[in-house]
Order: structure tokens, then C-alpha cells, then sequence
């Protein structure tokens, strides 16, 4: 802590895998809380993700293509900045409101893509691109709290997932939505040791890769 207002937190990660390497992930934040029920952060860190079998490629696992393994895919490495914002608020005496804000940009370097001569002769063959990836979205989630046992939320994140084409714009990439929305209303009695939860999800429309099908988006 800097005082009662701003924080700053900060951590470091080392991985070794043995067939990518390794590396090193480090992390930090600042955080910001003028009032009790206000506080903000900004956010900065490094990630990764190594190769997984089958990952987002559900055409392997129904035998469309054959899967070969690349001993010599490495990392997929990430930076990202994110900004996020939580305010509560009472409702009368009895009701309540949690909202949280967040926002991010990632770039990715070396994301994981089919080969393209390999995929055109039915084997799914992953390599680490050259072009850059872009991952930026927002999301806003609310958690009201009615009286004792009524609690519930709602969330809604639109999402960019984009790869840089050889024009040099960036595309949406198959299988990632554009748009998902998020909701649940929950019952709770501590005295008859009752919990019930009805919760539901809409995921949007994603560009689908080439399939037998040819369709071009899911629904």
C-alpha cells in the first residue's frame, strides 16, 4: 500500500516446459479506492499457451483430419493492459448492486494455426504464425442482492479476437464469438439448508473454419 487510497501489487512467473522452453511472466497492477464502495485497477502482464491437442478444432476429433503433433511449436506469448472499475450501491434497505466494468487489449505473437499445405491435404498440422493477434473486449457484469435470499447476475462481454492478413488488416478468426450474455437468479435459506440456481448463457454467432458442411457461421 502507498496510503489508504492506492495500492500496487506485483508478481513474477517462471515456467519450463519441456518442449517449449521456457519463460518468464511478469505481472503488476495499481489499484485505486477513493470511497469505500468504488475501487479501480490497471493492470499489465505477460502470458502464454502451449500447444493442445484438439484445441478449438473439433473437425480432428469427428476424423474430418488427421492430427500430427509438431514437436517444434513453441509458446504463444501474450501482453495484455486492463482497466476495471467495481461500485456498489444499496437499493432502498434491503436491496443491493455490484457492477464491475472491465476492459483489455492483448496482443499475441506466435498463435497457434493450421499449416496451410498440410490442412489442404487433410492434416491438421499447428505452427506458430508470424502475423500478430489481437484480443480487446469489455465486459459488464451486475450482481443484484434482494433481501436475504434473492441474488442474481447479469453479464454481457463483446469481444474481438482478430488475426493480420497478408494486406495487413486484421480478420476475425474462426470459432471465436463476437458477443456472449450471461445470466442467473439464485435462492438461498441457511435455516432449511435450501440453494437453488437457474442460470443461462448466449453465445453469439462465430465464423466457422472450412467444414463439410460450408457453412460459413454458426448459428
Amino acid at each position: 500500500p502507498l496510503s489508504e487510497q492506492v495500492g500496487l501489487l506485483g508478481s513474477v512467473r517462471l515456467d519450463n516446459h519441456s518442449a517449449a522452453g521456457s519463460i518468464i511472466s511478469p505481472r503488476g497492477s495499481v489499484r485505486y479506492q477513493p470511497t469505500a464502495n468504488l475501487t479501480m485497477r490497471l493492470m499489465a502482464g505477460r502470458g502464454f499457451k502451449g500447444q493442445a491437442l484438439f484445441d478449438e478444432h473439433h473437425l480432428s476429433v469427428d476424423g474430418v483430419y488427421r492430427w500430427r503433433n509438431n514437436t517444434e511449436f513453441g509458446f504463444e506469448r501474450s501482453t495484455t493492459l486492463n482497466y476495471d472499475i467495481s461500485y456498489s450501491f444499496m437499493l432502498g434497505e434491503t436491496a443491493g448492486i455490484d457492477a464491475n466494468f472491465n476492459a483489455y487489449w492483448t496482443a499475441i505473437d506466435g498463435k497457434g494455426i493450421p499449416q496451410p499445405d498440410s490442412l489442404a491435404a487433410g492434416t491438421l498440422f499447428m505452427v506458430n504464425s508470424s502475423r500478430p493477434t489481437r484480443l480487446t473486449g469489455m465486459e459488464l457484469q451486475i450482481r443484484p442482492n434482494i433481501g436475504e435470499h434473492l441474488s442474481g447476475s447479469v453479464g454481457l462481454a463483446l469481444i474481438r479476437y482478430a488475426m493480420q492478413d497478408a494486406a495487413g488488416s486484421y480478420q476475425q478468426l474462426p470459432l471465436a464469438p463476437r458477443a456472449n450474455l450471461d445470466a442467473s437468479v439464485m435462492y438461498e435459506d441457511h435455516e432449511q439448508g435450501i440453494t437453488a440456481e437457474a442460470w443461462g448463457s448466449w453465445i453469439g454467432a462465430q465464423l466457422l473454419p472450412s467444414n463439410p458442411s460450408n457453412l460459413a457461421e454458426s448459428p
